[in-house]
């Protein structure tokens, strides 16, 4: 492969009606106390043992924002887009159950719809419908949202 060469799928190369299953990952201690620092979040729902043992959750929870980026990294992971993502366009999410520590999560991801991008000359927009699941198969989060990537064609 030439140094120039694109890897991942262009624009073109998507088709609404597919989908994915990333590999998993668990959510440890480390993952939310470092989450916590980058993002100076330090509520005790997700830090602090004493403040949640009598919570509703009994125990602390991941932050709903970790859970999303677990998302997108399990997704690039997928190496569907490693030279051709350029960027979020939007994004809509919703959150259905806490992300205990020690949960182990897979996304699964439908592209739901791909157009023209105007806007950006060289791109496209592809639309996904992303679930997040736990061990257990639950859902703890969904959400849908665009992204743009490189055309094959300028």
């Amino acid at each position: 492969m030439s140094i120039h060469q694109k890897r991942g799928k262009f624009f073109e190369d998507f088709s609404e009606g597919e989908e994915y299953v990333t590999p998993s990952r668990t959510i440890t201690e480390a993952d939310v106390t470092n989450f916590a620092g980058l993002t100076a979040d330090w509520s005790p729902v997700h830090t602090s043992i004493e403040a949640c043992k009598g919570g509703l959750f009994g125990e602390r929870i991941a932050h709903g924002a970790l859970t999303i980026v677990v998302a997108e990294v399990l997704q690039n992971r997928l190496n569907l887009w490693d030279d051709t993502f350029v960027g979020m366009v939007d994004r809509e999410w919703s959150f259905k159950s806490a992300v205990k520590f020690g949960d182990t999560l897979t996304v699964k991801m439908k592209i739901t719809g791909k157009e023209e991008a105007s806007d950006y000359p060289g791109c496209g927009l592809i639309k996904r419908y992303i679930t997040i699941e736990n061990q257990r198969g639950e859902i703890v989060s969904e959400g849908e949202g665009t992204i743009l990537i490189l055309k094959r064609t300028g």
